[in-house]
């Protein structure tokens, strides 16, 4: 998913009714998640995070102590194999809590919320993926991929670097794959530079599309731990990629479908790095490729592709104060994102409110809430309608974040009141934790819970004194 580009506030310039208004949203997201209690402590350990970055410290590093002390004491959904998924649990626990100390610490420190995991979080976590595998089978497998499975999810975990979680379940890869598995474990910026350098080349040659845009997504990420200038170098390295995929994705009429996904996520990473390094000029570039490829597309892929791109497309733009591009890309948004219909289905509906909540975003990042209003006054109508309830778990979970995205685009003062509101209204059986990872804690949660967080953090950092 995207990653938010929050930046800490300094301590005790937030006012003390918008970190209480925050907190009312912690305890409205507890009550949502009733039906998944696995994953409580892990809201309370995502929202102590947030009050780090609203300058709280004894709040954060209260909810911090709670919650660990909550994941001490729950007990474990074992299911079929208790003996050993209750031992992975202690240790997925473990590391997760040390991770989110981390990030923590790191923000009430003074550092950015940027970068790979360091000191003795890392010794420990490198420990634990080498028992996992030195032997096969490996009871650590497990935990790693749970972990792992958080870390992908997790913007609060992981804000820039790359995690694949079955990757600790195989056993052979191709060279390409295997030279990228093994910068992911380099961490001196002269090793990286040297493997990133004879990598990213090599992929670019290898001209195998959907591979090489995955390959190069990730390479994108580590090229952070070197620093800005290799970072924006290996940018123009691959934006040759981007538009050649982009001129290729529809043959004969028809989108490669395969090629999407992967798409989207390396136009994401994109935009998410130059950010990072502080290019306005990069930023704008990729988000031209946005609208462009946006325009090209069928309307069905186009759906997915403006609800899965453009949060970060604008959240990258914001960043930045480029409101120009913003308005033109909203302009050209409207005309090409279509209205529900009667007669779609939950899930084609669904599709079509997730991108009309992006242009409806943008709106509001504009200052336009007149021309927001209706949309998000009807996608609430539908959340906690019939649309809702006949959409699956999967689908309902998607609207709601992007709901939960819009929402956080406002700066007025009752946002951060009416996403509490809906908390208190959405119906917690519709949001289901049926994921591999049940057993641990609640993906869908996650999701929705660390956007709820976003918005807030954004709202309560960006509204008028």
């Amino acid at each position: 998913m995207p990653t938010p580009l929050l930046r800490p506030a300094v301590p005790g310039t937030v006012p003390g009714d918008r970190l209480e208004a925050v907190d009312q949203l912690r305890t409205a997201c507890r009550r949502w998640a009733s039906s998944a209690p696995v994953h409580l402590p892990y809201i309370d350990l995502t929202f102590a995070f947030g009050f780090a970055l609203l300058g709280d410290a004894d709040r954060a590093r209260n909810l911090l102590e709670r919650g660990t002390e909550e994941l001490r004491s729950a007990q474990v959904r074992v299911g079929e194999f208790p003996e050993t998924v209750e031992k992975s649990a202690v240790e997925v626990r473990h590391f997760l809590v040390a991770i989110f100390r981390y990030r923590i610490e790191q923000v009430l420190t003074g550092r950015p919320h940027a970068g790979a995991l360091s000191g003795k979080v890392l010794i420990d976590w490198t420990e634990l993926v080498r028992r996992a595998t030195v032997s096969i089978p490996s009871p650590s497998k497990l935990t790693v991929h749970a972990i792992n499975v958080y870390r992908m999810v997790s913007w609060v975990l992981e804000p820039s670097d790359p995690v694949d979680p079955y990757r600790t379940f195989t056993e052979w890869r191709p060279p390409l794959e295997q030279q990228l598995v093994d910068a992911e474990f380099l961490h001196d910026p002269v090793a990286l530079t040297e493997q990133l350098n004879d990598f990213v080349p090599r992929v670019i040659s290898a001209k195998q599309e959907l591979k090489e845009i995955n390959l190069l997504r990730d390479s994108l990420s580590l090229a952070l731990r070197v620093g800005a200038e290799f970072a924006a170098g290996m940018l123009t390295l691959v934006r040759p990629v981007l538009e050649r995929a982009t001129n290729e994705v529809i043959v004969n009429g028809q989108s490669h479908s395969s090629v999407i996904w992967p798409l989207c996520r390396l136009l994401e990473r994109g935009l998410y790095v130059a950010s990072c390094i502080g290019r306005a000029d990069v930023v704008s570039e990729w988000a031209n490729l946005f609208e462009e490829l946006v325009e090209r597309l069928p309307v069905e892929p186009r759906l997915k592709f403006v609800h899965m791109s453009g949060p970060q497309c604008l959240w990258s733009l914001q960043a930045f104060g480029l409101s120009e591009p913003i308005e033109r890309i909203t302009t050209h948004l409207r005309s090409l994102a279509p209205t529900s219909r009667s007669e779609d289905t939950p899930e084609a509906a669904a599709r079509i409110w997730s991108a009309q909540l992006v242009v409806a975003a943008a709106c509001l990042a504009l200052g336009q809430t007149e021309e927001a209003a209706p949309v998000l006054t009807q996608v609430r109508r539908e959340l906690l309608g019939s649309l809702g309830a006949r959409l699956t778990s999967k689908d309902y979970t998607e609207l709601v974040w992007a709901f939960v995205f819009a929402i956080g685009q406002s700066a007025q003062a009752p946002g951060l009141e009416q996403l509490t509101d809906l908390f208190r209204e959405l119906p917690p059986e519709k949001v289901t934790n049926t994921w591999t990872t049940a057993a641990y804690f609640s993906r869908s949660h996650l999701l929705v819970t660390e956007g709820a967080l976003a918005a807030a953090c954004q709202m309560a950092l960006e509204l008028p004194q």
